[in-house]
């Protein structure tokens, strides 16, 4: 078996969407309910027990080990049998939703949040948008609208000004193109208010403030002010020592 077709097995691939597209999977213009944007975005104990059933934290790690070397490989065509151009749409987004969001669930307030953030940046670069198109895959399959955040948000993640910016490009065009779908334009619109705060403090602090203390990094004065009068954690703060 190919590292490409590899990434994660079938039935783990639909567990995954449907788990995480609850009620709208088989809609591509559904509107997100609250409950399922609550899922998504709000820290909750309850959800991470979930998450962490479903994808355990070995299985995060050997996918991040597996999406490494077959990425390493697929650029430097070493061997055919590990070109990610040809993995399907479903596959490479449930692996970016496990290496970027899972891992914020399953290792929140710890290091390991944060660890697959490149891979999981790379591997979203080869899904296709909702037109089918992608500069890294041949896949002609689309990224359904209200799919289509969750190729963006690991650009969000990023402390390089440049994937902010492009992060930013991105929300603005999976807008303009949900103008005649309201009900998904209304959560493009949400993400790209969340898009430009996440480059606003890239562009000022040149990273993200809240993840100092996870990281054990120094934070300047202007950052220790910052988070002391109520800076945004982004859902992360340190997990106390046990």
């Amino acid at each position: 078996m190919s590292a490409a077709t590899g990434l994660l097995p079938p039935r783990l691939v639909q567990a995954v969407l449907a788990f995480w597209f609850e009620g709208i999977l088989s809609n591509p213009t559904a509107a997100v309910p609250p409950s399922l944007a609550r899922r998504w975005f709000v820290a909750d104990p309850a959800v991470d027990r979930q998450v962490a059933d479903l994808v355990p934290p070995a299985k995060i790690s050997e996918l991040a080990s597996k999406a490494s070397t077959a990425l390493a490989l697929s650029s430097s065509s070493s061997s055919s049998s590990y070109n990610l151009a040809d993995t399907d749409t479903d596959t490479l987004l449930a692996a970016v939703i496990v290496l970027d969001q899972f891992s914020r669930n399953v290792f929140r307030g710890t290091p390991r949040a944060f660890a697959s953030d490149p891979i999981a940046r790379r591997l979203a670069d080869r899904l296709p948008d909702c037109s089918g198109s992608s500069s890294r895959s041949n896949s002609k399959s689309k990224l359904e609208l209200n799919r289509r955040g969750f190729k963006i948000l690991p650009f969000m993640h990023s402390e390089e000004i440049g994937d902010q910016k492009r992060c930013l490009a991105m929300c603005e065009a999976w807008t303009r193109d949900c103008a005649a779908v309201p009900q998904v334009k209304a959560f493009a619109e949400m993400t790209l208010r969340s898009a430009q705060d996440h480059y606003d403090l890239i562009s000022k602090y040149g990273r993200f403030p809240h993840r100092n203390e996870i990281l054990g990094r120094e934070s300047t004065p202007e950052e220790i002010a910052f988070m002391a009068n109520g800076g945004n954690t982004l859902g992360q703060i340190k997990k106390p020592s046990a």
